[in-house]
């Protein structure tokens, strides 16, 4: 999990990870390790400089991409690939809450 302010929660056997807070940004890396956004960012990636923007939706660096999103187009990706099959989802993309009770953590 990250901070009180901006969440995350990280998926230790597929290494997705999946952020947001409370100004709406929303930030996600699949476990193919693509990163999708809904927020425009400068990337520098060695040395390089990289406009994440309206114009410039899409990064392609590779071996992976980096893509700007609607936020509720990346809970959508969330919430169908951030869980492997054999596992236990505990956490809602799509709501933003936790399917589990955290105290019995």
């Amino acid at each position: 999990m990250g901070n009180l302010s901006s969440p995350m929660i990280r998926n230790g056997k597929n290494n997705a990870r999946y952020s947001f807070d409370e100004k709406g940004r929303v930030h996600y890396t699949d476990p193919f390790g693509n990163d999708m956004q809904n927020c425009y960012a400068e990337i520098q990636i060695n040395f390089v400089q990289y406009s994440l923007n309206a114009e410039n939706p899409v990064i392609d660096l590779g071996n992976k991409t980096i893509s700007l999103l609607y936020a509720e187009d990346i809970q959508e990706l969330a919430h169908k690939t951030f869980y492997e099959q054999d596992q236990e989802p505990i956490f809602n993309f799509l709501t933003h809450t936790f399917l589990i009770d955290l105290d019995e953590v």
